[in-house]
């Protein structure tokens, strides 16, 4: 059986229009076909990755516009934060969406022993880790919304090439 990347970003992209649209209410929309490309990865200002292992071998980024990422900080806060305090939570309330969105969408994704084990997410600087995958078999796309921007990507590992 050979899974495709659409194979395996399907279920993630499905899960992230559910949970912005329904969990979150915030009206996202797919400004992007499918993107499957072997380039540099273009990131927003705020981004998280999980990586996956066992049947996979890849990663899953969020990347969020500032708008589209403070606007998660409003929907995750139960009280009013003064600006400074939400610039130190952006980066949680990215990975705990990524986290979610993976999380609940992993058991979907076609693997021939059913053995995915998840990372938990961390933040990627623009300029920093993701520089490794410069050449590196990706599928991504983007969406939109009064809010901002945000992307998801995968990147499969076994097929970089640097």
């Amino acid at each position: 059986m050979t899974v495709t990347l659409k194979d395996i970003f399907t279920p993630a992209n499905n899960r992230l229009l559910q949970y912005f649209n329904e969990d979150l209410g915030l009206e996202l929309k797919e400004q992007s076909e499918i993107i499957e490309h072997d380039k540099i990865i273009d990131l927003y200002t705020h981004s998280v990755l999980i990586n996956v292992s066992g049947d996979l071998n890849g990663g899953f980024i969020l990347s969020s516009d500032d708008n589209l990422a403070y606007e998660l900080i409003t929907l995750f806060s139960e009280v009013q934060l003064s600006k400074e305090e939400q610039a130190e939570l952006l980066g949680e309330a990215l990975a705990e969406s990524l986290n979610i969105i993976i999380g609940n969408s992993y058991h979907l994704i076609p693997t021939i022993k059913e053995d995915i084990k998840i990372s938990p997410p961390f933040g990627l600087e623009q300029t920093a880790l993701i520089k490794n995958y410069k050449k590196a078999q990706t599928i991504t796309k983007i969406f939109s919304s009064s809010n901002g921007k945000l992307s998801l990507t995968y990147i499969n590992y076994n097929e970089t090439r640097n």
